[in-house]
Formats: C-alpha cells, sequence, structure tokens
C-alpha cells in the first residue's frame, strides 16, 4: 500500500496551521536568528580584534569607555575599534562588537578601561545568526513540520509556508445493528458504533482531517452508500456488521466501480478486508472488530496516510523488546499481541513487554489495558520468557 500512496499535491497554509504538515519545498533561512550579536551578561562590549592586537604587540589592553550602551536601535550605533561601551544582557551590539568581558575583568579609571582578563572571541555573546544561520536549509522537503521547524519558521518571521496536502479521512459504518455514537435517539437493539470516535481521537492527536459520515442504514443499499460517501474524502473508511447480502452488494459494486488492489488478509479476522482505489480516491473496509480496528489503523492505514502527506518512509515505527514471561499461544494463525510496556532498570536494555492476549480474541478492555503491539520473532505453542518481539506503541 506504501507504493500506491502518492502526495496529493501543494497548500498554502499559515504558519501556525503547518504544524505536522510536510513541507512542499526546501525552506532556507533568509536571514539570522539572532540578526545581531547580543550581550549574554553585563559587562564591557569591545572588538576582539582590537583587545588581541594589543596582546599581539604586548601593550595593556587600554581602551576608551564610551559610555553605557542601551535603549532602542543599539546595533546601529557607530563605535570605534579603541573604544569600549557598558551594556546590560539582551543589548544587541554594534556590528563592531563581538565580546562582553563582565565588570569584574576589567579595572576603570575615569574614561579609561583595561582588560585584566584573556577572553576568548564571542564570550559573553550571543552570536549572530547562532539559533538560525543564514542560507542554511531548515526544512527539506518532504520534512514533517515538528516543534523545532515551527518555531525555526517563527524565528524568520515567516508568515505562510508551502507544504504537501493533508488528505481528507472519512468513517461511514453500515447495516442495521450499529447506531451513530454520538446520537441522542437511537434504535431499539443496535449498539454505539466505535469506529468514529477511535478515529476522531487518533486524528486530532497527529492532525489529521477528519470527517464523520455517519451510520448508514439497510434502507439504501451498500453499494450506493459508499458511492455517495466518497465523494467527501480522499481516504473512505468503511465498516459495519453487514448481512451476506449486503456484502455481496458492496463487493459487488468495489469490483465494478473501483480498482481492487488488496482483498483478504490472512490474519483472523480481517478475510473481509479490502482495499480499492478510484481517480485518486481510497476505499478502505475494515471489519467491524474494534482492537483489529485499531490494529490495522496503527500498523496499515496511517503509516499510508503519512505517505500521502508526503511523508517518504511512511514506516511502521517498530521497536526492539522481549517478552516478559511466557504465555500460551491459542490461535497459531495469529501473530499479532497486545502487550503491556513495563519499565525496565537497564539503560541499554530492551523494554520488558507482558504479552497481555491476542488480537483474534482481544475484547477493549484488553486493548485499554496494554500499550503496544507486539510481534514475536518466533511464534510455536508457547512465547518463552526473554524472547524477541518487535513492537509498535499505541
Amino acid at each position: 500500500m506504501l507504493e500506491w500512496a502518492r502526495p496529493l499535491g501543494k497548500d498554502v497554509v499559515r504558519l501556525r496551521h503547518a504544524l505536522s504538515h510536510y513541507s512542499a519545498a526546501d525552506v532556507a533561512a533568509q536571514s539570522l536568528y539572532p540578526a545581531h550579536n547580543l550581550a549574554a551578561e553585563r559587562g564591557y562590549a569591545l572588538s576582539y580584534g582590537a583587545l588581541k592586537a594589543h596582546w599581539d604587540k604586548e601593550e595593556p589592553p587600554l581602551f576608551r569607555f564610551g559610555g553605557n550602551l542601551g535603549g532602542r536601535h543599539t546595533s546601529e550605533r557607530k563605535v570605534s575599534s579603541d573604544q569600549v561601551m557598558l551594556v546590560d544582557v539582551g543589548a544587541f551590539l554594534p556590528d563592531a562588537y563581538d565580546l562582553v568581558v563582565p565588570e569584574s575583568d576589567v579595572e576603570r579609571r575615569d574614561n579609561e578601561v583595561e582588560v585584566k582578563s584573556r577572553p576568548e572571541r564571542y564570550s559573553g555573546v550571543i552570536r549572530r545568526g547562532r539559533f538560525v544561520p543564514g542560507q542554511k536549509t531548515l526544512l527539506s522537503k518532504g520534512r514533517r513540520i515538528s516543534y523545532p521547524g515551527y518555531t525555526a519558521l517563527y524565528g524568520l518571521h515567516a508568515e505562510e509556508v508551502e507544504v504537501l496536502r493533508k488528505p481528507t479521512i472519512g468513517s461511514l459504518i453500515l447495516g442495521s445493528a450499529l447506531h451513530d455514537s454520538s446520537a441522542v435517539k437511537v434504535p431499539k437493539d443496535s449498539m454505539p458504533e466505535l469506529l468514529s470516535p477511535l478515529m476522531m481521537s487518533i486524528c486530532a492527536h497527529w492532525q489529521f482531517p477528519f470527517i464523520s459520515l455517519g451510520v448508514q442504514e439497510s434502507h439504501i443499499s451498500a453499494g450506493e452508500a459508499v458511492d455517495r460517501a466518497s465523494g467527501q474524502a480522499e481516504i473512505l473508511i468503511v465498516s459495519g456488521i453487514l448481512s451476506s447480502s449486503q456484502w455481496e452488494d458492496l463487493s459487488r459494486t468495489i469490483s465494478e466501480t473501483w480498482e481492487l488492489r488488496i482483498t483478504g488478509l490472512s490474519r483472523p479476522p480481517c478475510t473481509m478486508f479490502c482495499a480499492a482505489v478510484r481517480e485518486g480516491r481510497w476505499l478502505i473496509f475494515l471489519p467491524y472488530h474494534p482492537p483489529m480496528i485499531q490494529a490495522l489503523l496503527t500498523l496499515l492505514v496511517f503509516p499510508f496516510v503519512t505517505r500521502m502527506m508526503g511523508d517518504e518512509s511512511g514506516y511502521v515505527p517498530f521497536v526492539p523488546a522481549r517478552a516478559l514471561e511466557t504465555v500460551e499461544v491459542k490461535n497459531p494463525y495469529d501473530d499479532l499481541w497486545i502487550g503491556r510496556e513495563e519499565s525496565t532498570h537497564e539503560l541499554m536494555d530492551f523494554p520488558q513487554v507482558k504479552l497481555i492476549g491476542q488480537i483474534s480474541d482481544a475484547t477493549l478492555a484488553t486493548l485499554v489495558e496494554g500499550t503496544c503491539f507486539a510481534v514475536p520473532r518466533e511464534s510455536s505453542g508457547h512465547i518463552e520468557a526473554h524472547s524477541d518481539l518487535s513492537i509498535v506503541r499505541y
């Protein structure tokens, strides 16, 4: 699926909305931050080159005192190399100054100041361009705008940024056994659907655009409901509890009007899983099994979404771990477990994971108790304590 994901185009967004987008082009710093040397401590500002010239000639480093440097536009003050000025923390320095010597390291006699220490260049100074160097690429094309990049763009006084467009994700529930989880009046003998609130919270966390398209009951065909909903989202996630005739109707619509890319997964209970595309829009059907829906969203759908958003990897962030204790394998065809990550006292040791249950037999309570999905490296009748796992935190 990652190979089929394609970015949807570009958008220009206000900087305050750019977080978690992916950059559509290289962004280079056109200005420095800070724009001038900045005093990092109270003391006497001067030119390091002038100070070093005294040392080279083995002369006492004597300078004229030019007064206090404060107020606005301090960086524009005209100063000479034989002059020092008293500055406070946070004062912008004239371009000729690149050193601040603490008051304790000088001896002042009337209008003459002698430097008693041997400071290095830029001592007591936050250098010009220290945090954002000029003409340096801050964000590469396809890079996610995280907190540091977002902060750097503010340092450049950027108002807008060109980003790759995020796909709108929609959810649609089919069948009369489920009702809208936010509805006030609900049909008898139905239960609230859990896909939409789950996706809403995940999309809010990752800042994906999301639209809930509600529950479509059996008075309209499943195929027609999907066709109507597909125009409202680039990625339409469909689920539900379908009768055999509804599933046949939906399958026929998908096979006749969509390009079917994946049908059925070997892991139970995913035989009804399918993924199809039409004119750049995707339809993904998930079996209505809330723990498995969480797993498929984490391991399959959202890596696919991030690739469409511009992430060239779209990877699933597996990390190595070890089983905390021996557990029995009840379903030999199911290698996906819900686990709870335990703290480890060894700094460099792998996380220790208590395997709670296989996904095919899991309940929502199992999912709530866990913190990660785990895939054992070897699966037989038992998974031994300390055996290797790969985990994905959720």
